[in-house]
């Protein structure tokens, strides 16, 4: 697996006035410095000129470094699916001491009345089927068919796999495209180039989708 593309390599499409260069957020060195944007500045510009931005930002009082991001070099409508995602996923607060409760020395038991042999048995329930949709988020995961893993957070166009010599030279490239959110980072699309054909297949912040 290669690191981040270059535009030239990429075959994913962008928002409407936006190019690789507003999405890509890798330098390009292998992670030496992943990101290549003064943060804190981007910060205290946005809360200089676009106030509301912030105020869409913040989640419980924090303010949500990756959202700004988000909204600043990629537009409003990418914004929205940034907060959406974030406000949709659920959340656990865990105490630092879990509350336990008061235990007695000695537990007093119920006496239980013996079962009679001679009880017929019961038909089985049968169990309902509630199948349903299920989704993740989390930072991409993956791993080689020599067993190799590897993990990766941020935001970028990535190589999974490329193979010239694909159905008789016509060449195939599987390339998946990762975007930061709140603490972690997921793969929002993918896209398949199969000789000059590309098809790219989008995913949803909604959770039942």
């Amino acid at each position: 697996m290669t690191w981040c593309l270059a535009a030239a390599d990429s075959k994913f499409t962008y928002e409407p006035e936006m190019s690789h260069g507003d999405f890509d957020m890798c330098t390009g060195t292998k992670g030496d410095d992943n990101f290549d944007v003064d943060v804190d500045q981007i910060i205290e510009t946005a809360t200089d000129e676009t106030p509301e931005l912030i105020d869409t930002c913040t989640t419980g009082d924090v303010l949500d470094e990756g959202c700004v991001l988000e909204c600043v070099y990629m537009g409003d409508g990418a914004c929205d699916e940034y907060v959406n995602i974030v406000q949709n996923t659920a959340t656990a607060d865990i105490p630092e001491t879990p509350d336990t409760p008061d235990v007695p020395d000695i537990i007093d038991f119920p006496d239980i009345p013996d079962v009679p042999d001679d009880t017929p048995a019961t038909d089985a329930e049968e169990i309902p089927d509630d199948s349903g949709p299920s989704g993740s988020l989390g930072d991409p995961h993956f791993r080689t068919w020599n067993n190799d893993h590897f993990e990766y957070h941020g935001q970028c166009d990535l190589m999974l796999a490329k193979d010239p010599e694909f159905a008789g030279g016509l060449g195939i490239e599987v390339e998946i495209r990762t975007k930061l959110v709140r603490f972690w980072s997921y793969i929002s699309s993918a896209a398949i180039l199969i000789g000059s054909d590309v098809l790219e297949v989008r995913g949803s912040g909604d959770m039942q989708e």
